[in-house]
């Protein structure tokens, strides 16, 4: 009963660390023998799965910001492409 209570505090952990992190702890717990074989490594793809949907939903947020400020992320594209030919011009003129 206490590594039931220890792999369930553990998980709740694992469940807010970043992504890198659960990745490791993924690859280390693969290899470690469990009282209930691939339970807890199913939970540990779902957990990553869900930072993987967070991600995907920022990147769609960013898209929608974008396409909304087009104009505006133009100009700062030809302000950025400016300023990084007039460093490279000043460097190697």
């Amino acid at each position: 009963m206490g590594i039931i209570i220890a792999y369930g505090i553990i998980l709740c952990v694992y469940a807010v660390c970043p992504f890198l992190v659960q990745i490791a702890g993924f690859a280390i717990n693969a290899f470690v023998p469990d009282p209930i074989p691939f339970m807890d490594e199913f939970i540990m793809i779902l957990c990553m799965f869900t930072k993987i949907g967070r991600f995907l939903e920022f990147i769609e947020n960013v898209g929608d910001f974008i396409s909304e400020h087009r104009i505006a992320f133009i100009i700062g594209g030809i302000v950025c492409a400016g300023l990084v030919i007039g460093i490279l011009w000043g460097v190697t003129g």
